[in-house]
């Protein structure tokens, strides 16, 4: 739980470098991740917030067989489609792997080993998320 992103200060956040990190390589994912659009997120002292929009070209014919439309980039080469979990995966990696050249600290962890998810099912639940994320500096208590 230590605090190495930044500081609340009067209610607002302050990122420092390792902070400054993290959030470029929150928007550095979708250069590496085609099926993922970005949206709300926030950085805290010790952790993130962050919904993120997958999407992924499925069309079910049943519950039984369904078969999956691939996608094409500009060099006419398959998308891959990836998950929440490599997502965290990744954003957590290229963070640590940035953070600990400047700190001389190779393979440390960073982060904690797991996360927290949940599929956002209705506009009400997306919006009170939202506001969440959005007022989390605000509320938070050291």
């Amino acid at each position: 739980m230590e605090h190495i992103f930044g500081k609340i200060i009067n209610r607002e956040l302050i990122l420092n470098e390792y902070g400054k990190i993290v959030e470029e390589c929150w928007f550095d994912l979708p250069n590496h991740y085609k099926n993922l659009i970005l949206d709300e997120f926030i950085i805290m002292p010790n952790h993130m917030h962050m919904i993120m929009v997958i999407w992924n070209l499925v069309c079910v014919v049943d519950c039984r067989v369904g078969f999956q439309t691939q996608l094409y980039n500009n060099d006419n080469k398959p998308v891959l489609k990836h998950g929440i979990s490599e997502f965290v995966r990744a954003l957590k990696t290229f963070s640590s792997r940035r953070i600990n050249e400047i700190r001389n600290t190779p393979g440390k962890t960073n982060w904690q080993f797991d996360f927290w998810d949940e599929i956002i099912r209705t506009d009400e639940r997306y919006y009170e998320i939202k506001q969440y994320i959005r007022n989390n500096p605000k509320n938070w208590r050291v």
